[in-house]
């Protein structure tokens, strides 16, 4: 299972500037590819244009080979799990109940959920540590309690590409890094996956693949090392960095004081 964009431009109603510039991605089973940059460089809409939800003014963006704008919306539900930026909590249904809602693509119009269904939703919020909060209301849960269960919800849909837009917002560091190490194992058991991160030094950890966006154009792509290097980053920041590696030798980013003139 491939997703791919192919010189992607991206023009929002009424703006005289892309927000995406010929911007080619991938995204295929057992890689994680992580989409970093600053604020406003393209990456929400880089994964919007991915699932067929902007169309592109330049270039395509295909899925398995086949255009995205040719698949059917149920199919992609049944492909490719997401975890948007911004989602509120829908009306109070229960924790599992949301859960079960990734299930519906794999059902008929009024069809019950079944067996295999609620195993499905069972395991999904048991891998995200979420399986204690199925009876809570959606409504009680706090910030990080809400991105584990959304987690699940993407996993219960069984898909065979993720593509998670800051799964990791309103975690704690070492949820965070139990995200990202689930993540990892699900990518390592076969799983595709495209994250979009503000953690670079996260990203660098887990990534195979890094696209570095800035002002919608690709600054950077391939692994951390070769992209996250000081006179890059400081040029697309526009702040003074330092690089070392971390101990299993993959790039760190420490963002440096910039030095004051003093009187």
């Amino acid at each position: 299972m491939i997703l791919e964009a192919h010189g992607v431009s991206i023009r929002y109603p009424g703006s005289p500037r892309l927000v995406l510039d010929a911007v080619d991605a991938r995204v295929g089973s057992g890689e994680l590819v992580a989409v970093v940059g600053p604020n406003g460089s393209g990456k929400t809409s880089l994964t919007r244009a991915l699932l067929g939800m902007l169309s592109p003014v330049a270039g395509r963006v295909d899925l398995d080979g086949v255009p995205i704008e040719d698949w059917d919306r149920r199919a992609i539900a049944r492909t490719v799990g997401v975890v948007a930026q911004r989602e509120e909590t829908p009306f109070p249904i229960r924790v599992a109940e949301a859960v079960m809602m990734a299930r519906y693509a794999r059902l008929g119009p009024v069809e019950a959920p079944r067996v295999a269904d609620r195993d499905a939703v069972r395991r999904a919020l048991e891998r995200c540590d979420a399986w204690e909060l199925r009876a809570r209301p959606v409504d009680t849960l706090s910030g990080g309690e809400w991105q584990r269960v959304r987690m699940a919800r993407a996993l219960a849909q069984e898909p065979g590409l993720l593509v998670l837009d800051e799964p990791s917002a309103a975690l704690d560091i070492g949820q965070e890094m139990r995200q990202f190490e689930l993540i990892s194992d699900l990518v390592a058991g076969g799983i595709g996956a495209l994250v979009v991160s503000h953690h670079l030094n996260v990203a660098a950890r887990f990534a195979t693949t890094l696209l570095l966006l800035s002002e919608g154009r690709v600054a950077g792509q391939g692994a951390a090392g070769d992209v996250l290097r000081p006179d890059i980053l400081a040029r697309v920041f526009g702040w003074p960095v330092s690089v070392s590696a971390a101990p299993d030798g993959r790039p760190q980013v420490l963002p440096l004081r910039q030095a004051r003139e003093t009187r």
